[in-house]
């Protein structure tokens, strides 16, 4: 998703554009009819647990030459449709709005800043979400000296189908250490009930693969690693059992000796 100007002073024109990724680098313009915003933010966010991602939208619209204002939630109908919600959020100049759980109730909160104006809009939607179920099949192969190639099985959910999943991997020099790679989640009991508490509003740091090359490794090293599934509403799992993994060692290069 793109926003931004197309132009300067009073002939620009805000857009705001979803790209659909057609795989590899290949991308199209779905024209998802969306207001432009300029300057502004856009983000994704699963708001109504339905499995898709929905759109929050702030900022400035300069249709004819003069300055308007939009802050939008447009929910997500499928085959690139978007409907505005009508949520009644403040409209403000220079916006920006974010998707976040505030309140921990397991669906998305909106935070909304712009010129003169900072509000937390709370959720009432009223569908349950449940947490999805942590991956397994791990495993770790092939591992260099300095790279390690990990996977794991596809994990399910309540809403989110299994391929909108994204994955979040930990990893350390120690068991249950994050030095390597931050679970950027609570991974304990011991600090909340509910290990796997996502501590930012993102998906997993691997996306929706099945597998992720952990490079800039030691050789002769154990590795601990686990990953848990977030899904479209930035809930995450508790995380999977922990697995580990050695690498090896450097091979030795002998270069011929030159005689002078």
């Amino acid at each position: 998703m793109l926003t931004g100007s197309a132009g300067w002073a009073a002939s620009e024109t805000c857009q705001t554009i979803v790209f659909r990724n057609d795989s590899g680098t290949a991308f199209t313009n779905i024209d998802a009819l969306l207001p432009g915003a300029c300057p502004g933010s856009a983000a994704w966010g699963d708001y109504d647990t339905d499995g898709d991602l929905d759109i929050v939208m702030a900022g400035d619209t300069i249709p004819s030459g003069y300055n308007s204002k939009v802050s939008q939630v447009y929910r997500n109908e499928g085959g690139g449709a978007f409907t505005d919600i009508e949520a009644s959020l403040k409209d403000v100049y220079i916006g920006s709005a974010t998707w976040g759980d505030y309140d921990r109730d397991n669906d998305l909160d909106i935070s909304l800043t712009g010129l003169g104006s900072a509000r937390i809009y709370r959720n009432g939607i009223t569908t349950t979400n449940t947490v999805p179920a942590a991956p397994s099949g791990l495993g770790a192969s092939p591992c260099s000296a300095l790279s390690c190639n990990v996977t794991w099985s596809a994990s399910s959910d309540d809403h989110t189908p299994t391929s909108g999943l994204t994955y979040n991997i930990r990893v350390g020099t120690t068991p249950g250490g994050g030095d390597i790679m931050s679970p950027m989640a609570i991974t304990s009991t011991a600090v909340l009930t509910n290990a796997g508490y996502r501590l930012i509003p993102q998906m997993g740091n691997a996306g929706q693969m099945l597998g992720f090359e952990v490079r800039g490794l030691n050789p002769e090293t154990t590795y601990y690693w686990s990953v848990q599934a977030v899904d479209t509403t930035y809930l995450g799992s508790p995380f999977s059992t922990e697995a580990s993994f050695t690498t090896g060692s450097l091979s030795r290069v002998y270069l011929p000796a030159v005689i002078k």
